[in-house]
């Protein structure tokens, strides 16, 4: 729970920077990242809310396109509006999914690393 908050706060703090590191999002219609891909986008670290393929995706993986440390992480979210409070996943590669809850709501990349 500490960790969690400890997050939210740095996030918080560092929600208005952007870092320069963009990661490519693949959605998936099935909850393990490997079904009938259904496309993708590129996103940096922002304060945008972001709602692509919500209500379709069930999970989508984030692969980093930048050269170096990753200092982002991809945050998923049950609410529309990326309430903290609602966090599903969260990763800085990989696949995320939504569990045996319901489909996301939104996501939100949070540079974790900024001063």
């Amino acid at each position: 729970m500490h960790i969690t908050i400890r997050l939210l706060a740095t996030a918080v703090a560092v929600a208005s920077v952007s870092s320069c590191f963009k990661h490519r999002l693949t959605f998936y219609n099935g909850n393990s990242c490997n079904s009938a891909a259904l496309g993708s986008v590129e996103v940096e670290a922002s304060p945008d809310c972001h709602t692509d393929h919500v209500g379709v995706a069930q999970s989508f993986t984030v692969k980093g396109l930048g050269d170096g440390e990753n200092p982002d992480y991809v945050v998923m979210f049950a609410s529309d509006d990326c309430n903290p409070e609602t966090i599903i996943d969260k990763a800085e590669g990989g696949c995320l999914r939504t569990g045996d809850g319901p489909n996301y709501g939104s996501f939100q990349v949070w540079n974790v690393m900024s001063d």
